[in-house]
Parts: structure tokens; C-alpha cells; sequence
């Protein structure tokens, strides 16, 4: 792809990886930034360097070119389009331009011909450390001149410090932002974290330590941490050494790992902590200081907990986890699998847990499997990742990419390993077919009779097959890169004919007649099909093109028959013409034109009824008639010609029945040739002037044909002059004996051509009839097609005398040997494609299928089944649809584009789209034909995103701690019941429900504790409200809600009574309230019939009323809102 061009503005080519350059210029995120100095100084550098006026450090996105610094230039940035450092962007060497005037890529760009008159350019370009071009360093003159070699090193240099400037920026800006998003991390962790300095400087020091601690004393020295800090040892009774305290000995170079000490606060209860604490060392080695890790290991209750919960997460991930997941013993035996891994192997889930990995495993992966097994359990490695195969049980092989881990227990012996297995046997099969795609088409193209050429944008050759090397003379080797016109265009060609085709943008196939021209300098005409296939920043022509020197050699004879026979024509006495069906003349003798006085051109055209005039016409009509359905017609007439002669006419009108060889009595004519001769004088000679006649009309019907004539007894066979000249004897008859004749024939047609004729000489066959090739005496071989019969016998009954004819069909054979080639070709797309065709013929029921039809119903080629057959491997659900689809388009043409379920001959339910259309012959349908595709993997795709979509929406509905209805279900579910209870004029119930002194338990037992009491409390929610219409959810915090449609008031207060008693009997422990030792409740219970002036805020207000009513009442009780 290029940008828009115009002359003298050559548009600058898209590098070919324009997408990934332009993201990574992205990512440098300096584009319209503000001016920098180290940028601007850099510029100015490069101006005194180079002794110019203008320089520019030039970015260059999509659209246009943006300069990040610039000295001597006002403007900041310019069109993508008219940029001279959008040519720099396809190389990594710099772009000089001495005098823009003269460069025809700029000898018209608005910068050189306006302001800033661009006269000298050099650009090197900005070539980043993945090697993408950000844009250019550049210098620009008004005046022509060159570089000097110092003064490109200069630049080159000044380049590179660009990129590194550059990439610098960006490296800072990501440690700012990473800088940034530490502290913000260290801030947000729930363990306490410090560090210090290399002198040992206290830097980091977290929320969670200030609050541990109880201060921030970050500018005390080491030997004062141990005092203020209040650390004690693990016992809590002696103060720990300061040289014990694990951010000081990090500091002095050690690793610590799970030391636990004691943190005595002032006014804060004992809190026990593990610490891990490492140095920091620069990449150099230099000391960096120290960090302290703190985990508050007070709460084990809590800490046993969230081992439990973390269990439970894995367990659902586990379990449902789109992957094969397994855990397998140290032994080798799978000790849990989850569904995937069933669904992948074909087993259920007890006989895989009675298996062991060897099992499974194909024989040649098991020692890899091995090795690498033995380096987890040695720790060489924290895990690994293999492609491996494994057996189904129906034996088929899996191809799998495996990644394992090793778990171990708290003696760190290994304990068992995890194992993620994703089936990647579909990808791999895409993979190999992808490249048995590739091969076939290459040796298509490359064995293929045309020649194939494939060009880039610039009409430069990339692809050359045998046949372009037999066509043209040259070798592969030697036009690799060549202008494609140079090498395959006579010389005053070349220019005009490629120049139109390179700008013309239409992408679809077009057909030329060029002269050809090959390596030994001589000419010769081609026909040549060209295309543009457009890439993703680029275009390339395919061309296909084949010497087409006999056919025109063929046509010029042609053209030369048809001289001949009109000159036959003009110089027969008889007035002779061709009339199409519409009644149109389109051929008349001059003998014709004559008769009514006018020249030939002048009737060609004309209708008959014009030129006959009215009563001429009316006489004529019932035998135009005739003719006209496919009956030979004569007849005399008495008519006056254009000199008011009355003459006595007889004419012979012979219907012409396309195509050529089907029987005038059972085929409509398309026109008749027409012959009328004058009998006025010779009338008494009738009977020899109508044989005249039939002799004429045979020989101008079958100008095409030669005639021969087989005397039996002599054993001769005479060619008439034309049939002759036909085989290259030239125009005069030839008389050859039989044997003669026969050995002209191709060796493998004689003994079928001699067993046609005895056929017919013994009565067996009506005709003589047969196709044979025959060589001439220079020529090459010519198919013909010859037709024969018994005219006269001997006085016993023996065949005497055979008459026949024969015409040229090379034409026909060659044509039905491309047609069967482009069947092939058709045949194997399709296959490469995995589009399947076939055809239905609605008054037989005969079908065709082409390979791929017969694979997706999983049968061997053969007869296609018939309609009903076809129709019965579609589903229950499917066959009606199918079924009227097909019928609706025999009735009134309708096509159809369907996505149907079928089951295969084997059994496989598979996803088809089928396809099909009419085709119409005379205004009828002839003939179905269509489309048929396996689509199962994009119906898999499309049904497993929607079951994905359908799980995001619920986890969006649910509160993620409790498993709760959340605050987003709670609003749409209360406007939903609201506006049911309107209609059904019902009324709608709220609890506004509230944990007691919850804050106090958090502070007591730390917020991972109070997370578990919502979920207790949760549960026990769902626990009392077993009812269908009574739906708990998390309002938010410690406050909890269960809306009740089309209930009461009092039946409000009976749930909220329930509820109360079931946290009775929960009895969950709180030991921070001041009501008692357990967990209690305050409800506020509200109930409202919607109105029109009624809304479901007022419920939500009335709720929260009531519950500020219960906690001012003592809490642990309902109040309702009245």
C-alpha cells in the first residue's frame, strides 16, 4: 500500500511492517509531548554539524510527520503524504536528496516548491533497539549540496543518541510509573513492609507497619530500632538484640526467612509476626539497603481459615477450568482429574483415577516425561513445560501441551504434582493441512500449461513457474526481480500497457490480448489474465498468460473462409440470405441486394417484413412459419423485383437449430439461411435445377466440412477440396487407398476407426460415426469428427459406395481438456477451502456431490443420494427447515443460505451452512446448485462464548464474599417487583438488615475474620429464607437486605421474627458486643403498595427509618415503619 501520489511526488511505500513500527512509536508516548531540551540541543548539534539552516528530529505516525524538536522550521508538524522522511522509513541508511528540483519524487512537493523551499535533504533514520523506525534525524537546506563523509558519520551518530534519548524517556516514564505503582502496592498490602538504605536509613514504611508500630520512625539509626520499635523475641518477654532484628542483619548482608518475633506497641495488644528480610544489591553488585517482609501470624484461627478458603478456590478453579487439570501421585497414579481432562481423553472419571500416567502416555513420549519429572524432584527446576501425546480411549492419539508442578508438604518432601493439559491436536492438524495447502497450490501453479507470474507493486517479478520459462525463454534465476514488462512485453509495449495496469486500483480479473515477447528477440501475441491481490500494506499481480500464435493463425483462417465463402456467395446467381429469429436479415448475397436494388449492407439488419414489403411478406409468412420451428420448407412463388419484373421464384428454406448436431425437428430454430432462384426460363429443367439447389445449400451449410467419398471395391477414399485443404494437402481433392488413409491416423484411433466403419458396413449401426485424430503431411495432429453413410450397393446387397463428412473439432477437444483442468482445479479448492459443492436436477432428482460433500457426510465418492436420502441426515429440527428451503426454490426460485444441524453417515453431529440457487433455461429452472460447509468449529466457538457470557453476567449480579444477590441485582430486582406488584396491585415487603457492633469485631479479630462473619451470616440468611419469593442479598458493608414481593406488613414482620430466631440458633461467636458473646441483628421492616406517587425509594427509605428505630431502641429486634 502507498500513500496518494502525484507526479513529481512520488508517494513513499508502507514498510511491510508498518502496524508494528507505528505501535512502538506509540509506545515511546512522546508524541505531541512538550519541547525538550536535551531533544532540542540535539537538533541544534546536528545544524552546526552539517552547516544547514533546518534541522528536525521528525516522528512519523498513520496520518502525518511530528517533530519533537526542530531548529530553523516554525511549524511542528506536516501531512504524512508530502513528508521526505517517509521514504527514509524502509531502510536503515541515510536518505540524501542533493537537489530536491531535480529528484523526480520531489521535484513537485508543496515544501519544495513553497516554504521552507526545501532544495537538500538528508534523514537518518531513528532505528529503534527492536528495529523499528520511529522517524528520521534530519537536516534540510535551501540550497543544492551533498554531505560530506564526516558530516554522515556526524548524523548517523546524532541519531543513535536520538534512539537513546528516546528510548531513556521511555524507560523513565516506566520507572515512574512502576516507582509509583510500588509505593501504591506497598501501601495496599496487608502485611507490614520496611526497608532501608545503604546507610542504613530507614526508606519504606508502610501503612501496616505505622499502624503495627504505633509510629513512623524512619530517621532513626539501626542501633535505636530494637527500642522504639518495640520488637521482642518470639516469647514476648525479653527485648531482641538489635543485632537480631531481621531488616538490620539484611542490612549487614543476610538472608533471613520465617523469623518470628513479638511487636509490644503502646496501646496496642501483643502482635506476633514472620518476617523474611533479604539485601538489595544493584545490577552491579553495589549495595542497595535492605527489605523486611512482616506477616501477622496472630490470628492462626484466621490464618487456618483462609488456608481453607484458598483450598476451596483452587478446588473451583480446578473443577472448572476449560483445561485438563490433574493431580498425580509421586507414584505415577492420578489421584483428581476434573471434567476437561474427561471430555479430552474419553474416560470417565473413576477409570482414569484406576490409571497411572504410563498408561496414557504414547510409548515414544514416556522417557522425556521421565527426565523431567526427576529434575522437579531434584529443585533443578520450579516446573515445566513439554508438548506430549497422549491416548484416548478409543485410540486416537491427543496432541497435548502439558505444564507441571510439584507440590510439597510441610517437611518439604514432594508431596504430589499439579498438572495443566490443553488439547492443541486441532491447532496442529490446522497447522500440517496449512502446509499441505501451500505445497499443493505451489505445484498447481507450478505445473500448470499457462505461464504464472506474480509481481509486486512495482511490477517487479517474485514468481516465475516452468510454463513462463517455456513461453518466454527465460530462467527463473534471471527475472527474479526484473520489471515484469521488460520480460514478457514486445519492447513498445512495455511503458503504456504495465503503467495502466500498476495504477489502476480495481482488484478483479481482467483478460488483454498483448504482444508477447521472448528472450530471442521475436514477437508473438498472448492473451494474459492479470489480477491485484491487495495485502496488508501492499499489492501484488498475478498474471496467467499462454501463446496464443495458432489461434490467431486459426482466426485469420477463419477470417479468410468467410471471405471465400462470401465471394461464393456474390458470385451464385441465387439470391441467398440468414434471418434470425426476430426476423432480421444478417447475411445477403449481392444477388440478393439486386432483387430489391439495394447493396447487401443496406438489407443486413432490416426486418424481412421492411424489405419484402407488406404483401411480399403475407405470401411468405406460413413458410416463415414453419421454417422457424425447425421445418425444412420449399416452395415456388410468383413475386416482381425492384425493376416491376413478375418472376417465378423458387425458394428453399433451411432452419438453423443451435447447438450445432441437434435434430431441426426436435429443437427450435434460431433463424434460417434462405436460397431463391430465379425458374422463370428454366422452369422445364425444375428437377436438375433443385438438385442444383440442394448441392448448393449443402455445400453452404457445411462450409465447415469436408466430404468424402469410400469406393469398397477399389479400396480408395476421395477428399473433396476443401476436406483437403482441411488436413494440409492444399485446395485440390486427394484420392488415397484405405491403407493409406488409416496409417494417417493416430495409432491409438486406427483399429476403433476400422471397427466403426465394420459396424456399419454390417448393418449394425445406422451411420458411420467416430472422433479420430489425423496428421497431415506437415501439420500437427487435428481431432476430427466424422460422419458416414451406405448410398449404394452392389446387385448382391453388398455395401458399394459410402458417402460421409468430416469436420474440425481440435478446437472443441482442446476446450473440454481446459474445462476438465479448471474442474480439477475447482474441485481441489474447494477441498483447500473446505467448501463442498454440488447440483440437483428437479425433474430427474439426480444430484452430484463434489469430494468434499462426500467427506462431511463421511461417505466414499459415488452416486450422490437422492433428494429425500440427503435430506434425512439433517436433524429433527433441521429437515423442515432444509426441506421447505429447497422446495420454495424449485416453486418460485428463492435461494437460500441456511445454518443447519446433520449427522454424518458415522455418526458425528456436525454445524453445516448450506447453500443453494436456481439456474433458469427459457424462463424455467433447470437446475439447483449450491454450497455445503462444515462450520461445526465456529458453532462450537460461538456456543462456548455464549455459556462465558451467560457466567459473567451472573458473577456481575453476585456479591463475590457471601455468594449474595449484590446491590446491582437488589436495584433491578425492587424496580422489576415494583412494577409487577403495580400492575397485579399487590404490595411489596423490605428488611433492612444490619450486624451489630461490627465494627468492634473487626477491630477485635482483624478484617480477614470479619470478612468470614459476613459470609457465616450470609449463609444463615439463606438458611432461614427458604422460601421462594423471599430474596436475600448484600445491601453493602456489615448491611444486608431481603425483599419480599407480594407480601404484607405483617407478613414482613413473621420472616423478620424467623430470621431473628435462626441467628439465635446459629449462635455465631462475636466477642467484641456489648448485647453478648453472639452474633445479633437489627432488622427494619417496611411494606408499601406502589402508586402512582408511591415509588420503590420510599420503600428503601421507610426500611432504613425502621432499622434506625431498632438500633435506637437497644438493636438486636425488629421495628417496623408505619
Amino acid at each position: 500500500m502507498t500513500q496518494p501520489s502525484t507526479p513529481g511526488n512520488a508517494a513513499a511505500a508502507m514498510p511491510l511492517n508498518e502496524g508494528e513500527r507505528v505501535a512502538a512509536l506509540q509506545m515511546l508516548g512522546v508524541l505531541d509531548s512538550a519541547p525538550e531540551p536535551v531533544f532540542d540541543d540535539l537538533v541544534w548539534l546536528a545544524s552546526q554539524c552539517c552547516d544547514v539552516p533546518i534541522a528536525l528530529i521528525s516522528l512519523i505516525d498513520e496520518t502525518r510527520q511530528w517533530f519533537k524538536a526542530s531548529c530553523g522550521l516554525g511549524t511542528s508538524q506536516t501531512p504524512r503524504e508530502i513528508a521526505f522522511c517517509s521514504h527514509a522509513l524502509a531502510s536503515t541508511q541515510i536518505l540524501e536528496v542533493p537537489d530536491a528540483l531535480e529528484d523526480p519524487r520531489f521535484s513537485s512537493n508543496p515544501m519544495v516548491l513553497d516554504e521552507p523551499r526545501i532544495r537538500f535533504y538528508a534523514g537518518a533514520p531513528l532505528v529503534g533497539s527492536a528495529g523499528h523506525v520511529y522517524g528520521t534525524l534530519c537536516v534540510i537546506d535551501r540550497v543544492p549540496r551533498r554531505l560530506s563523509v564526516t558530516q554522515r558519520e556526524a548524523l548517523q551518530r546524532l541519531s543513535r543518541q536520538v534512539v537513546s534519548q528516546l528510548e531513556a524517556r521511555q524507560g523513565r516514564r516506566e520507572a515512574q510509573i512502576q516507582a509509583g505503582t510500588l509505593g501504591r502496592l506497598l501501601e495496599a498490602m496487608p502485611d507490614a513492609v520496611v526497608s532501608c538504605d545503604p546507610d542504613g536509613l530507614l526508606g519504606e514504611f508502610n501503612h501496616v507497619a505505622r499502624a503495627w508500630h504505633g509510629t513512623d520512625p524512619r530517621s532513626l539509626p539501626p542501633s535505636e530500632w530494637a527500642e522504639h520499635f518495640d520488637l521482642f523475641e518470639a516469647s514476648g518477654t525479653r527485648l531482641l538484640a538489635t543485632g537480631d532484628i531481621p531488616l538490620l542483619a539484611a542490612w549487614r548482608g543476610e538472608t533471613v526467612r520465617g523469623f518470628e518475633l513479638v511487636i509490644k506497641a503502646r496501646g496496642q495488644a501483643p502482635r506476633s509476626v514472620l518476617c523474611n528480610a533479604s539485601p538489595l544489591f544493584y545490577a552491579d553488585g553495589t549495595k542497595m539497603g535492605a527489605v523486611c517482609l512482616m506477616h501477622d501470624v496472630t490470628a492462626l484461627r484466621a490464618a487456618t481459615r483462609a488456608a481453607t478458603i484458598a483450598a476451596q478456590r483452587f478446588s473451583g478453579a480446578f473443577s472448572a477450568a476449560t483445561h485438563g487439570m490433574v493431580l498425580v501421585a509421586t507414584t505415577g497414579h492420578w489421584i483428581e482429574v476434573n471434567d476437561a481432562i474427561c471430555d479430552m481423553l474419553g474416560y470417565s472419571r473413576d477409570e482414569l483415577l484406576h490409571m497411572d500416567f504410563r498408561r496414557l502416555t504414547h510409548p515414544d513420549d514416556l522417557m522425556s516425561h521421565r527426565d523431567h519429572i526427576d529434575r522437579l524432584v531434584r529443585r533443578e527446576t520450579q516446573n515445566y513445560q513439554l508438548g506430549k501425546r497422549y491416548l484416548r480411549k478409543d485410540g486416537e492419539t491427543v496432541w497435548a501441551h502439558l505444564a507441571v508442578s510439584l507440590v510439597r508438604d510441610e517437611f518439604d518432601q514432594p508431596l504430589h504434582f499439579v498438572a495443566q493439559i490443553q488439547d492443541v491436536t486441532e491447532q496442529r492438524s490446522m497447522e500440517e493441512r496449512l502446509r499441505d495447502s501451500e505445497r499443493r497450490m505451489r505445484s498447481i501453479l507450478e505445473n500448470t500449461e499457462d505461464a504464472f507470474i506474480v509481481a509486486d507493486e512495482d511490477g517487479h517479478i517474485l514468481e516465475w513457474n516452468r510454463a513462463a520459462q517455456a513461453t518466454f525463454g527465460w530462467r527463473r534465476a534471471e527475472v527474479l526481480g526484473r520489471p515484469m514488462a521488460e520480460a514478457i512485453l514486445a519492447p513498445a509495449m512495455r511503458t503504456r500497457s504495465l503503467a495502466a495496469l500498476m495504477g489502476n486500483e480495481d482488484t478483479r480479473a481482467r483478460r488483454q490480448l498483448l504482444p508477447g515477447w521472448h528472450r530471442d528477440q521475436h514477437e508473438f501475441p498472448m492473451e494474459i489474465t492479470l489480477s491485484q491481490v491487495q495485502l496488508e500494506s501492499s499489492r501484488i499481480v498475478t498474471a496467467f498468460m499462454h501463446d496464443i500464435s495458432e489461434r490467431v493463425a486459426a482466426d485469420q483462417q477463419l477470417r479468410r473462409r468467410e471471405a471465400q465463402l462470401q465471394l461464393m456467395a456474390d458470385s451464385v446467381p441465387a439470391l441467398i440470405a440468414h434471418v434470425d429469429a426476430d426476423l432480421r436479415y444478417q447475411f445477403a448475397n449481392k444477388a440478393y441486394g439486386r432483387w430489391f436494388g439495394k447493396d447487401p449492407a443496406q438489407i443486413v439488419g432490416r426486418s424481412m417484413d421492411a424489405i419484402l414489403g407488406p404483401a411480399h411478406f403475407a405470401k411468405a409468412w406460413p413458410y416463415i412459419d414453419r421454417v422457424l420451428k425447425g421445418e425444412r420448407v420449399q416452395f415456388e412463388a410468383e413475386v416482381t423485383n425492384a425493376a416491376g419484373e413478375t418472376r417465378v421464384m423458387f425458394a428453399s428454406y433451411i432452419p438453423d437449430v443451435q447447438p450445432e448436431g441437434l435434430d431441426p425437428a426436435s429443437a427450435p430454430a434460431v433463424g434460417f439461411h434462405l436460397t431463391v432462384t430465379d425458374i422463370t426460363i428454366h422452369k422445364d429443367y425444375a428437377n436438375r435445377l433443385a438438385i442444383s439447389s440442394a448441392r448448393l445449400e449443402r455445400a453452404l451449410e457445411g462450409a465447415e466440412l469436408g466430404l468424402w467419398e469410400l469406393n469398397i471395391e477399389a479400396m480408395t477414399l476421395q477428399v473433396d477440396a476443401r476436406g483437403s485443404a482441411m488436413l494440409g494437402f492444399g485446395p485440390t481433392e486427394v484420392t488415397k487407398t484405405v491403407p493409406e488413409w488409416t496409417a494417417a491416423l493416430h495409432p491409438l484411433d486406427q483399429e476403433p476407426n476400422v471397427a466403426a466403419f465394420r459396424r456399419h458396413l454390417g448393418g449394425l449401426t445406422e451411420s458411420y460415426e467416430n472422433e479420430f485424430r489425423v496428421q497431415g503431411p506437415q501439420g500437427p495432429w487435428i481431432w476430427l469428427f466424422s460422419r458416414g453413410k451406405v448410398i449404394r450397393r452392389s446387385a448382391t446387397g453388398a455395401p458399394s459406395t459410402v458417402i460421409g463428412t468430416f469436420m474440425d473439432i481440435t478446437q472443441r477437444k482442446l476446450d473440454e481438456e481446459a474445462l476438465a483442468r479448471a474442474a480439477l482445479l475447482l474441485r481441489q479448492s474447494g477441498a483447500m477451502a473446505r467448501v463442498g459443492g454440488w447440483t440437483l436436477n428437479p425433474a430427474t432428482g439426480e444430484a452430484a456431490w463434489t469430494d468434499e460433500v462426500y467427506r462431511i457426510h463421511d461417505l466414499e465418492p459415488q452416486t450422490a443420494p437422492d433428494l429425500s436420502q440427503a435430506l434425512n441426515y439433517y436433524t429433527e429440527a433441521s429437515r423442515p427447515l432444509i426441506g421447505a428451503a429447497v422446495q420454495r426454490c424449485m416453486d418460485d426460485g428463492t435461494p437460500w443460505d441456511l445454518e443447519l444441524e446433520m449427522i454424518s453417515h458415522k455418526g458425528r453431529h456436525l454445524w453445516v451452512r448450506a447453500q443453494g440457487e436456481p439456474t433458469y433455461q427459457d424462463g424455467r429452472i433447470v437446475q439447483l446448485s449450491g454450497a455445503f460447509q462444515d462450520i461445526t468449529e465456529r458453532k462450537h466457538s460461538e456456543l462456548q462464548l455464549q455459556r462465558l457470557n451467560a457466567t459473567l453476567a451472573e458473577l456481575s449480579y453476585t456479591d463475590a464474599l457471601t455468594g449474595l444477590g449484590n446491590r446491582r441485582l437488589f436495584d433491578e430486582a425492587l424496580s422489576a417487583e415494583w412494577g409487577r406488584a403495580r400492575r397485579q396491585d399487590a404490595s411489596v415487603a423490605l428488611l433492612m438488615i444490619d450486624i451489630d457492633h461490627f465494627k468492634h469485631y473487626n477491630d477485635m479479630h482483624g478484617h480477614q475474620a470479619g470478612d468470614e462473619c459476613l459470609r457465616q451470616v450470609g449463609a444463615v440468611l439463606q438458611g432461614a429464607l427458604f422460601r421462594a419469593h423471599e430474596k436475600p442479598m448484600r445491601y453493602g458493608g456489615e448491611e444486608f437486605v431481603v425483599l419480599l414481593p407480594g407480601t404484607t406488613g405483617d407478613e414482613a414482620q413473621v420472616v423478620a421474627q424467623r430470621v431473628l430466631q435462626a441467628f439465635d440458633h446459629a449462635a455465631l461467636p462475636h466477642g467484641a458486643s456489648p448485647l453478648g458473646p453472639y452474633v445479633t441483628l437489627s432488622i427494619g421492616v417496611a411494606a408499601l403498595q406502589p402508586t402512582a406517587e408511591v415509588t420503590e425509594k420510599q420503600l428503601v427509605r421507610d426500611a432504613d427509618q425502621a432499622l434506625y428505630q431498632a438500633k435506637a431502641a437497644g438493636r438486636a429486634r425488629f421495628m417496623r415503619w408505619r
